[in-house]
């Protein structure tokens, strides 16, 4: 089965965020305690002034949420912006032995064993070969027969959705 898009730069952003928690990339706990860092930061600056530890607590706090705001809303804009070839047409190839993957410049080809799951959502499939490293497939891209196709050839080479629990 051969599958042919292009992505567009919001539909690979919107996804790719939408895969950070898919993949237990970020998680919403991670978010919870990030809120509750804010809030004992700025109760604990209220209640000590500007003391050392406070304004160290709130150091700390900016730097957790800089980091999740960084992965969630400027990295995904710079992983298109900055990969070659995400603006170009992408054809994939699934056969017996994997997925032949071409665009303009680029020919590669990922055997079923390299990948450890797939994940299905209503925009798009994802191929991982890691928590990192995958494949969007946009849904707009196929016809119902061929998402069919599809979700019958990756049910039969790959475990849905089956990320380890921990990080590796």
């Amino acid at each position: 089965m051969v599958v042919s898009f292009q992505y567009t730069r919001e539909e690979w952003v919107r996804c790719h965020r939408k895969y950070l928690f898919l993949s237990r990339t970020l998680t919403q706990i991670e978010l919870w305690l990030a809120a509750v860092l804010c809030v004992l930061c700025v109760a604990y600056l209220v209640y000590f002034g500007p003391a050392w530890k406070s304004v160290s607590l709130c150091i700390l706090c900016a730097a957790v949420v800089g980091m999740f705001w960084f992965m969630y809303f400027r990295q995904p804009h710079r992983i298109y912006d900055k990969t070659p070839g995400f603006d170009l047409p992408h054809v994939l190839d699934f056969n017996e032995d994997g997925v032949d993957y071409r665009t303009e410049g680029f020919v590669t080809s990922t055997p079923w064993e390299k990948f450890v799951t797939y994940v299905e959502t209503d925009e798009a499939f994802f191929l991982a070969e890691s928590r990192s490293v995958y494949t969007m497939i946009p849904k707009r891209a196929l016809v119902s027969a061929e998402e069919k196709n599809l979700r019958g050839i990756l049910k039969d080479h790959l475990p849905k959705n089956q990320f380890p629990k921990g990080r590796r």
